[in-house]
Parts: structure tokens; C-alpha cells; sequence
């Protein structure tokens, strides 16, 4: 289990935990969490069940099963009077680890600037990986959580062995209607490395273009837990994302959806 320490909106902190797939289903030990969440009532105020325990995207089967399983036990949770949610490990996946067990498809996975592709983290402008994130979320929300988590391998870098990325085909195609002009991996390496005006101008192009993908993809989250469970909050646990642009107000408000709804971060 992890623990988070967060502040309330009346400024009160506010401890909650992650619980780690081992502890919420095995039924055993689901007992022991019970009866220890029972015993600290008073303290711990939110929990949320992460969907895996590797970091990258799993089989759609995997998570459906999981979310089966969280969809009988989350009113357990809730009758002790806590806020349940659910902590989204893998949606891009964070680097190739548990190769075995990850979702292995013909679907575009992300590349860095080197050519350098990963095995198990997947580009977000691949449709066939969009359909799939979206079913992903559309069970997660059918669960009867109260919020998502989305975890932090949203972000444009470190998905070893893959560096800065992506730098996918679909990648530079997107860049090139954004911006007028195709430039291959090798020009853009250049340019970003380069001391001109020029360059410069490349290099915010393509902080605004790693900046709309993530938004894209918050929207795809937004709008696939809407289909279910419009009032599921959404929460996201960003790293400094330089790179991304630090956009933090416009994806909030992507997250927020029509209705507004409050959103974690």
C-alpha cells in the first residue's frame, strides 16, 4: 500500500491510501484491509485499488476481470463510510517491464527521437490503441468508483528503453499538419539541439503539439467514463511535464468535462 497525504478544499489534510492488486483480490487479505480501514476510521478518509501491478497496459480481459471483481466488493469498502476510487496504473505504460504479461499488439508503440521503440507502451494517436483505452475506461467507470486516478505514464519521455518521444510515424504526420511542414526525426533532433531562431520556434511548435496529444487524450478518458458514469471524478498524477507544455489548467478543465466536476491532481 502507498500513501498519499492530501489537502481538502477546506484545507484539511487528508490521508489516503493505494491498495496494490495482492491486498483487495485475494479474499483473505481483502478481510484483513477491511478490518484495518475499520480500526483507522478516524484517520484514513479515501482509499483507491490499483487496476494492475505492472507498469504497462494489460490484456482488456485482465482489466474487465478486475473491474468484475472491484464492482462486488467497492460497496464493502464504501459502508465503512470511506471515499473508494480506483488508481489506473498503465494507460500508455511506463516502460518495458513484465514483457509476458502485457498487452501485445500490432498497434503503434511509442518512439523516441533516436528510433529507439518500446515493446509494451503504446502511442495515443494509434486508433485501434484509442478503442482500446476507451473500453478501458468505460469498465473502470462501471465499477462504482467514486474517482480515477489516471497514474503518470501520461508523458511524452521515459518510456524505457524509449527517451524523449514520440516520435512515431503518426507522430511527425500530426506535427507536419500542424505545422505545415514533415520533418524527420533526424531534422527535428537537429533543430532542437540548434541555436537559431528557427529552432527555437520548432521546439515550442512541438511542446504545443505534445500539449494538444495529451489533451486529446484526457478527452478520449473524459468522454469514455461520461458514456458510463458521467459524475466519476478524474484525477491525474503529473510530473513536471516541461515537455507537455505544463498545460495544467486547460487539461484540468479537459478532465472536468460539461459538468465541471472537481478534478484530482
Amino acid at each position: 500500500m502507498k500513501t498519499k497525504r492530501h489537502v481538502n478544499q477546506d484545507g484539511a489534510a487528508l490521508i489516503s491510501l493505494r491498495i496494490n492488486t495482492h491486498h483487495w483480490m485475494n479474499s483473505f487479505r481483502r478481510q484483513e484491509l477491511l478490518k484495518m480501514l475499520e480500526k483507522y476510521r478516524d484517520t484514513i478518509k479515501e482509499i483507491a485499488f490499483f487496476t494492475t501491478s505492472t507498469g504497462v497496459p494489460v490484456q482488456y480481459r485482465e482489466l474487465a476481470h478486475g473491474a468484475d471483481i472491484l464492482r462486488q466488493i467497492i460497496p464493502d469498502f464504501k459502508a465503512l463510510g470511506l471515499r473508494v476510487g480506483i488508481n489506473h496504473l498503465s494507460t500508455l505504460g511506463h516502460g518495458d517491464e513484465n514483457l509476458e504479461n502485457a498487452l501485445d499488439e500490432p498497434w503503434q508503440k511509442i518512439v523516441d527521437i533516436n528510433g529507439t521503440a518500446a515493446k509494451a507502451c503504446y502511442c495515443s494517436l494509434d486508433p485501434d490503441f484509442q478503442s482500446y483505452t476507451r473500453e478501458c475506461y468505460k469498465t473502470l467507470a462501471g465499477t462504482g468508483a467514486d474517482f480515477i486516478w489516471i497514474d503518470d505514464d501520461l508523458r511524452a519521455s521515459n518510456h524505457d528503453p524509449a527517451g524523449f518521444s514520440c516520435f512515431c510515424n503518426l507522430c511527425l504526420e500530426r506535427f507536419a499538419v500542424e505545422t505545415g511542414q514533415y520533418r524527420t526525426r533526424e531534422k527535428l533532433a537537429a533543430a532542437f539541439d540548434g541555436q537559431s531562431q528557427d529552432s527555437r520556434k520548432i521546439r515550442l511548435a512541438w511542446i504545443s503539439h505534445n500539449k494538444r496529444v495529451l489533451n486529446d487524450l484526457f478527452a478520449l478518458i473524459r468522454s469514455a467514463c461520461d458514456s458510463t458514469f458521467p459524475d466519476i471524478l478524474l484525477g491525474c498524477m503529473c510530473i513536471p511535464m516541461l515537455q507537455e507544455g505544463m498545460a495544467f489548467a486547460e487539461w484540468g478543465n479537459t478532465l472536468s468535462g460539461a459538468k465541471k466536476l472537481p478534478v484530482k491532481w
